[in-house]
């Protein structure tokens, strides 16, 4: 048996179902009891993908398994999610830390962790996420690197993108063109703006990469073809009428450069009549769209955001003092614990951002009667809340994967007479156009993933389930792109 149905499809289809219940189910900082699921489903998506994998060519579906395993248990990924794990459970059995009344220095101070000098925890209960949070990226990095094949990785990449679409559509019949701005709930699986138009952003590049892939494919589903082309739209709409001018920009602006990158990377394998068919029905739709936005409905909330993009507007001083105090607490609180940090969600702890507040920063806040949940910051949220140690334990599987990117694309790009002793493979290697070794669904996939993770450094955006997910996937997904070293063919 080289394979069989069930081993292409499980594992995508278990991905998908997580997807959907990530965007579908409500988050937050005490919801402990949604994110129950995800340790089951972690569970299951590494006995599926042991029981089912992808056999390769001549390959029995025993040793099939016997390979994934091995490759599993070889795979540095997985070391490092276990001490990942076992540190923030360290960190979270170690805890509570309660804040208590220092009468000698007359200050309020934390206690000391039951385990002095170990990792420790403020907030139990929000420790406690950060092991789902945990459990379900290192196993969806793992299960997408060695237990699917390229057909069952583009299926996954089908499934994200179809479900995003459908959750655009949804928000597109239930938008509330009368909202207003600061009022408005954006998309419903979305708390704030740039996060729903940063989760579209993404699935809209690699829908419009699945949809050139489609078009150039030897073998052309046109079914497979139109519904990516309905997802690409469905998730600029989203992106679009998230009402985010970044997102709006940015959506614009990766528009532009994948149309061009997808053209170039298909003018060699579309007819002329083709090509002429594409490009009428590419400018008929600009002119519908643009129809739509200036003749019929010239006043939309898009038109707003437009104008604020041009104006360099994109955010208002309140919010910038807001952000501006809230980064400063973020900085006060990790110095004071810079090895081990304070735990998941301890910043957002009452107790543990009043102790590093100032008084006169209070007036600061946009809302100064709640504790702010982030501080606009991944990156330094994550130091806050895991120290040096713990913020390097979750950053180390992530570079795993960009260093076998890197090393990939080095490798493809290097010059002649370097990557291999037979001259064959040397010219037909340089001979490659750019676009075949870097492929329009792989530069989708850069885009999908260095666009989100700057914008982390100013919106808090990776700490939504979804978001993280889908992000995680893209990244595992997209070195598997990229020819390894010692193959003439694409994995």
């Amino acid at each position: 048996m080289r394979s069989f149905l069930l081993s292409k499809v499980a594992i995508p289809l278990h991905l998908a179902f997580v997807a959907c219940y990530l965007v579908c189910v409500q988050f937050g900082y005490d919801s402990l009891a949604a994110y129950l699921p995800l340790a089951w489903f972690s569970a299951g998506l590494l006995e599926i993908a042991l029981l089912f994998p992808t056999a390769r060519k001549g390959e029995e579906a025993r040793d099939a398994r016997r390979r994934v395993l091995n490759s599993i248990l070889k795979d540095p990924i997985l070391l490092l999610g276990v001490v990942g794990f076992l540190f923030i459970l360290l960190q979270t059995l170690n805890g509570p830390r309660a804040i208590a009344f220092n009468a000698a220095s007359g200050t309020w101070d934390f206690t000391v962790a039951r385990i002095r000098d170990f990792p420790a925890c403020i907030s139990r209960a929000g420790s406690v996420q950060g092991l789902f949070w945990n459990m379900l990226v290192i196993p969806t990095m793992l299960v997408i690197g060695h237990g699917m094949g390229r057909k069952g990785r583009t299926l996954l990449l089908k499934f994200l993108v179809s479900i995003s679409a459908l959750l655009a559509l949804f928000g597109l019949l239930t938008y509330d063109s009368g909202a207003k701005m600061a009022g408005a709930r954006h998309f419903f699986a979305f708390p704030d703006a740039v996060s729903a138009g940063i989760y579209f952003f993404m699935n809209f590049c690699v829908a419009c990469a699945l949809y050139a892939t489609e078009v150039g494919a030897e073998i052309r589903d046109r079914v497979q073809r139109n519904v990516m082309f309905v997802a690409s739209a469905m998730n600029l709409a989203g992106a679009l009428y998230s009402l985010s001018c970044l997102c709006i920009a940015l959506s614009a602006g990766a528009l532009v450069i994948l149309v061009v990158y997808c053209a170039v990377s298909l003018s060699t394998c579309l007819s002329a009549g083709e090509k002429m068919r594409m490009t009428a029905v590419g400018a008929i739709l600009i002119g519908l769209v643009a129809f739509l936005h200036f003749v019929a409905y010239p006043k939309n909330r898009i038109h707003d955001c437009t104008a604020k993009i041009l104006s360099r507007e994109w955010t208002t001083e309140q919010e910038q003092a807001d952000r501006a105090v809230r980064t400063a607490v973020a900085w006060r609180i990790f110095k004071a614990n810079p090895i081990h940090g304070v735990g998941t969600w301890g910043y957002a702890d009452a107790a543990c951002f009043g102790k590093y507040m100032g008084d006169d920063e209070w007036d600061s806040l946009a809302n100064p009667d709640a504790t702010p949940e982030n501080c606009g910051n991944d990156m330094l949220q994550y130091l806050v809340e895991y120290g040096i140690v713990g913020f390097l334990l979750a950053a180390a599987p992530y570079l795993v994967l960009l260093l076998s990117s890197l090393y990939r694309i080095a490798m493809e790009f290097r010059p002649r007479g370097k990557k291999s002793e037979d001259s064959d493979t040397s010219s037909e290697n340089e001979a490659r156009p750019f676009t075949e070794r870097i492929t329009p669904l792989a530069f989708a996939l850069f885009l999908a993933t260095a666009v989100p993770f700057a914008v982390s450094f100013r919106f808090s955006i990776l700490r939504l389930p979804a978001i993280l997910f889908t992000w995680t996937a893209f990244i595992a997904v997209f070195p598997t792109l990229i020819r390894k070293p010692d193959a003439k063919g694409a994995k």
